[in-house]
């Protein structure tokens, strides 16, 4: 049981460091799209254009803030589990990896945001 879980924890510790690089490059391409908008000045944006970028960011955040939640429910149930040290300390790190890129992705589709709100 504790080499299954100890796969399952590592494997969910990837897949979130695999989903926060993608989360992180797609809004690092709208800051960069925005500003190339900004550059050419007889480029517009479309109305329907803005609305489903800041969707898109929307979903972003909302995507990591469910990824947030998941973690905090792995851990509550392999802490009652209570299987192993090195277990618990797998989890820890899946926890404190998942508090960073959370308040990382939601800082930064702040950012993106304000970019997009303020064109509207």
């Amino acid at each position: 049981m504790q080499i299954i879980v100890i796969i399952f924890l590592t494997l969910i510790t990837i897949l979130e460091f695999i989903f926060y690089k993608s989360n992180i490059k797609s809004l690092k391409s709208y800051v960069g799209y925005y500003k190339f908008i900004k550059i050419n000045k007889n480029i517009k944006f479309k109305k329907d254009e803005k609305i489903s970028i800041i969707n898109s960011i929307n979903k972003i955040v909302k995507t990591s803030s469910n990824s947030f939640v998941v973690s905090i429910v792995i851990l509550i149930f392999i802490l009652y589990l209570n299987i192993s040290v090195i277990v618990n300390i797998l989890l820890i790190l899946l926890f404190i990896f998942s508090i960073l890129k959370y308040i990382k992705i939601k800082k930064y589709g702040n950012y993106v945001y304000n970019y997009y709100k303020n064109q509207l």
